[in-house]
């Protein structure tokens, strides 16, 4: 989910949303390594094009209120891209541009809307310069290798290694039939299963005070992180005044968001922690996400967590693989016999 306030659905069109439907499958024969890059904890995918300029696309599955592939207008001239034509998605007119790749250094032409690229307005695009959307993940097999910083499409013989971790991933079905790109996990929180956004793209800006308690690499100020929602939150430092509170941690937005540390919580049959969460609206996540999702999630988990996996998702079966080369330890049955 990208930084954008309005990423919340502040000026969303959730027909469009709705009622996409992927042009083509991601099944691949072999292996796909996406060029990218790795900044903070986020990938960005960088297809490079004829004139050797490379694009910069987070690669995002929590993210998307446009439904195809974009960038921002900053980025298109940047690029010497312009837009030569528009597309419609269920009525919406969307302005595009017609990039052309340098051979094999592109990204493959799999779930997109539009032909090309959509490009925003600055203003729309905040602080993301581009964005792989959700719709693009569908059908495929992704591992986010985020130890060997890598991002791959697996091919048809992909078998997940013997030491990762099975997670069931909720998605739900639209109305013309088709699977919504949001993935759910669930968590085990101090005992407690809660559903969460999958969420690759969420996005911190840390104070100098958040930092000094959990130093992190930030480009440009901003970084990975976790989010939870504001009740969600209050709960746990009413039951738990000892977790750490820091009240101005996030600058993301105009209001600081507070953030809380949580000692250790269980995913895929793994524990990790301590986790720091930022504190979001309960209508960001209990209404707006919500209307995208099977059930309605309690925040998002981000790369803060992710960073230990080599992670891989298999959208069609609905399901993750965590395999964790260190910084975790096994679940106990107690809290892992529910995930």
């Amino acid at each position: 989910m990208r930084e954008r306030e309005w990423a919340y659905g502040l000026v969303l069109s959730v027909m469009a949303v709705w009622s996409w439907q992927p042009a083509m499958g991601a099944a691949v024969n072999s292996d796909i390594v996406i060029p990218t890059t790795f900044e903070s904890g986020h990938f960005y995918a960088t297809p490079m094009l004829t004139n050797g300029r490379s694009m910069r696309l987070m690669l995002d599955t929590g993210g998307g209120t446009i439904p195809t592939n974009w960038i921002s207008n900053s980025q298109a001239d940047q690029l010497g891209i312009t837009i030569d034509h528009e597309c419609e998605i269920d009525g919406q007119i969307y302005k595009a541009g017609s990039p052309i790749f340098k051979e094999k250094s592109g990204l493959p032409e799999l779930s997109t809307q539009c032909r090309g690229v959509v490009v925003i307005p600055n203003k729309e695009a905040g602080n993301t310069p581009g964005q792989v959307v959700p719709s693009y993940f569908l059908g495929g097999v992704w591992t986010f290798d985020y130890p060997n910083r890598q991002v791959v499409i697996r091919g048809i013989k992909w078998r997940p290694p013997a030491d990762a971790h099975r997670a069931a991933l909720g998605f739900r079905t639209l109305p013309n039939g088709n699977h919504g790109g949001w993935p759910r996990i669930t968590i085990n929180v101090d005992g407690e299963i809660l559903s969460m956004l999958l969420d690759s793209g969420a996005t911190a800006k840390p104070t100098s005070e958040a930092l000094g308690e959990n130093p992190r690499a930030v480009t440009d100020g901003f970084t990975v992180g976790s989010y939870i929602a504001e009740s969600m939150m209050q709960r746990w430092s009413a039951k738990h005044p000892d977790w750490l509170v820091i009240e101005k941690g996030d600058a993301l937005f105009s209001k600081f968001g507070r953030m809380i540390r949580v000692p250790d919580l269980a995913i895929a049959g793994w524990d990790v922690g301590p986790v720091w969460f930022i504190e979001r609206p309960d209508e960001a996540f209990h209404s707006m996400m919500a209307s995208l999702m099977d059930k309605a999630p309690e925040g998002a988990i981000g790369a803060n967590v992710l960073e230990r996996f080599n992670l891989t998702i298999n959208y069609k079966k609905e399901e993750a693989w965590f395999q964790c080369p260190s910084g975790c330890s096994l679940a106990s049955t107690s809290k892992n016999r529910k995930l």
